[in-house]
């Protein structure tokens, strides 16, 4: 693991005992080949913005947490790696990037997060559900069971924050304006325009009973 981080750590400039810390945490991840997790790592800092050595402080306590949550591998690495390179088109710098993915990973993994969603989502049609009981230990209804959703979506290669958006964008199929955005969003034709209807469509959702659920705009 040493021999893995050091040898990248030089060529990025990185601190070798963040970079130590990094592979070995990648270790306890389930990564396989962590040589060619140090050159995914590097390579995403080179074409993304947040880079290998920001990685290094930051990647660590984000595996650890999505871990706890049941996700690991390679394959959540690269989801990982790709998330902070989206944090990072929107934060203002990378230490706010690093914590607003590791605040973000903190919500969807809490109790209290699992409570509110699951009493947020009304039409409940193809989802999981659980019972709803009285003091008394009755049964008087179903609502959405987020945990049991999480397992079905990670069964299917979800990741986390995927699984969430999927349902944000499941409560806001009847959203006109929502729709119109991302259709522009999808059809922009720069980095900029991309990036302004994203932040619109944000807004929408941020102002949604979902938006409320995270109720914090850096996660």
């Amino acid at each position: 693991a040493l021999k893995a981080s050091a040898k990248t750590a030089f060529a990025a400039g990185a601190d070798t005992v963040d970079a130590a810390k990094m592979t070995l945490a990648m270790q306890n991840f389930g990564v396989k080949d962590l040589g060619l997790a140090q050159d995914r790592s590097m390579r995403a800092g080179q074409v993304g913005s947040f880079e290998y050595r920001d990685m290094a402080k930051f990647l660590p306590e984000q595996m650890a947490m999505a871990r706890a949550s049941g996700y690991s591998g390679d394959d959540v690495l690269v989801k990982l790696l790709s998330l902070n390179q989206v944090a990072k088109t929107t934060a203002a710098d990378s230490n706010t990037a690093g914590n607003n993915v590791v605040n973000l990973l903190q919500k969807l993994s809490s109790r209290e997060f699992s409570d509110s969603i699951s009493k947020t989502i009304e039409d409940t049609k193809g989802l999981p559900t659980k019972a709803i009981k009285n003091k008394k230990g009755k049964v008087v209804g179903q609502e959405f069971d987020w945990a049991t959703y999480s397992i079905q979506q990670r069964g299917e290669g979800v990741y986390g924050v995927e699984a969430f958006v999927k349902l944000l964008e499941r409560q806001l199929q009847g959203n006109d304006q929502y729709s119109k955005l991302q259709k522009e969003a999808n059809a922009a034709k720069t980095p900029e325009e991309r990036k302004a209807k994203l932040e619109d469509m944000s807004n929408i959702a941020m102002g949604s009973e979902m938006g409320q659920i995270i109720a914090d705009r850096q996660a």
